[in-house]
């Protein structure tokens, strides 16, 4: 495994007396410089400059580059790549000394030993001020088998928007559980009941999700999550013990057919929409609900209606969960809240790269991306980032779009820090293989919105896959790989 960050050069003790000792040996014993040995000082500068690898993000470059040198920081390279050129290899090494990168790739780059764990006097500078990070992002989505191996960028999770202008006037409140969204679901897509005239030419749906490929299987795992996550059980999408897939169990099974239900309240184009296209649905005026998260980096072109007074909620929870182990649904404790938030669906991490040159420089680096000053301005250009910090809560609106008023921001940003603080979590799939799993799990979706399937045989073909995956990339590194993802040590 790679070794731990030294401490960043601010940060060590410095000796006058022994630069002074070197300084003065190399007068007397240097020979002095002749015209005929070359020049190395400008290849020793180039030489010095910190290498950043953005995967996946040109606005996260541009803005890196742009900031950092109007600090006058120093020299920095900044180069990028899709993270499919990655994934798609045994690439041994990055050849930089930073890399950001996709949250749910943790995995696949601890894995390889292409990034390198955080020292634990590290994560105590004040530069990075922890504590004031939110705790599933500080304890979870950073940290691999125990270690942390990243700092956070911001990593949106999916939230629910809510008409508030519609609610307060039907005397409704957001749902808890998902039996109560699919009833509202049912309810505010009925044009009369909302006000609507029946022979308005204006789309309306009860509610949106993104359910396009490379969204749908995260959907699903967002509704499954509470009744899926066991308190007294790390295993979740497998059985850690032997990588059986779990999800084609009642849990998975009850999320899916819900979701189906609920798409006949929602555009007919739902399989093909993104959150970005979601929140252009909603924020139009044409849905009550939706299942996305604000980003002013990747505002939508639609403005927002007059009438739409919008709010946020937490994504609904469940009441019960399914305990695979004795093969029971179990009602939850009544000190347990009914909601799991889902993680690493996407977002941004930074890490330290194994073959760095200058660790403490490319250190100090991520914790001014990562800082309390500058991540609002930097990383919110990001349209894969949201607020992370306790501190960013009154700067919420450097992530929401521009037509949303700051009261939204404000409950926006209150939303994230709930959602964010939860006991109990779920993180998407982070192991290798992470795309081919998670295609997987679209595929069935989409068969049962289809109509081509059930629920339960489809998601018994998605688990057949993950078997087939699983295998072909080995069992035994695949089960180390996901017991560390779920934060055990093999």
């Amino acid at each position: 495994m790679p070794k731990c960050l030294p401490m960043p050069a601010a940060n060590r003790p410095s000796w006058p007396w022994l630069l002074a000792l070197l300084t003065g040996g190399c007068l007397i014993g240097c020979p002095a410089t002749r015209d005929d040995v070359p020049d190395t000082r400008q290849k020793k500068t180039e030489a010095q400059a910190l290498r950043v690898l953005v995967m996946d993000d040109p606005e996260m470059a541009a803005a890196i580059e742009r900031h950092w040198r109007a600090l006058a920081q120093g020299d920095v390279q900044i180069k990028q790549s899709p993270a499919s050129e990655l994934t798609g290899s045994e690439q041994k090494r990055l050849g930089v000394d930073v890399v950001v990168y996709p949250s749910g790739m943790i995995g696949e780059l601890a894995e390889r030993e292409l990034i390198s764990p955080i020292s634990r006097e590290n994560l105590q500078l004040g530069a990075l001020a922890r504590s004031d990070i939110f705790s599933l992002v500080r304890l979870r989505e950073v940290s691999w088998g125990g270690q942390v191996h990243a700092v956070p960028l911001g990593s949106p999770t999916l939230t629910l928007y809510y008409r508030a202008d519609l609610f307060t006037a039907l005397q409704l409140t957001p749902p808890t559980n998902w039996t109560e969204y699919l009833e509202l679901a049912k309810q505010l897509s009925d044009r009369a009941a909302v006000g609507l005239s029946a022979d308005s030419n204006t789309p309306w749906y009860g509610v949106a999700e993104p359910l396009a490929a490379g969204w749908a299987g995260h959907v699903l795992m967002a509704r499954a999550a509470a009744a899926a996550r066991h308190r007294s059980q790390y295993s979740t999408l497998f059985d850690y013990r032997e990588m059986r897939p779990l999800i084609d169990g009642p849990a998975f099974v009850r999320a899916l057919e819900e979701l189906a239900e609920t798409a006949r309240y929602g555009p007919a184009q739902a399989n093909s929409m993104t959150p970005h296209d979601v929140r252009r649905e909603f924020l139009g005026g044409r849905c009550a609900m939706a299942l996305s998260w604000p980003s002013r980096a990747d505002s939508t072109d639609d403005p927002v209606t007059t009438s739409v007074n919008v709010g946020f909620s937490e994504l609904p929870g469940s009441e019960d969960v399914f305990n695979f182990r004795s093969g029971r649904w179990e009602s939850r404790a009544p000190d347990e809240n009914p909601q799991v938030t889902l993680l690493a669906i996407d977002g941004r991490l930074g890490s330290v790269t194994r073959e760095c040159r200058q660790p403490s420089a490319a250190l100090d680096f991520l914790f001014w991306l990562c800082g309390t000053e500058f991540a609002q301005r930097v990383v919110a250009e990001s349209k894969h980032t949201t607020l992370f910090r306790s501190s960013q809560l009154g700067q919420a609106g450097a992530w929401i779009e521009s037509q949303l008023d700051e009261q939204a921001a404000q409950q926006y940003g209150e939303t994230v820090q709930l959602a964010q603080g939860r006991a109990r979590w779920l993180c998407s799939i982070r192991i290798p293989g992470r795309a081919q799993y998670l295609a997987a799990m679209d595929d069935a979706v989409h068969t049962v919105l289809a109509g081509q399937s059930t629920a339960e045989e489809a998601l018994k073909q998605a688990a057949q896959r993950w078997t087939e995956i699983t295998n072909s990339l080995g069992l035994e590194r695949q089960r180390n790989a996901y017991m560390k993802s779920v934060g055990l040590e093999p």
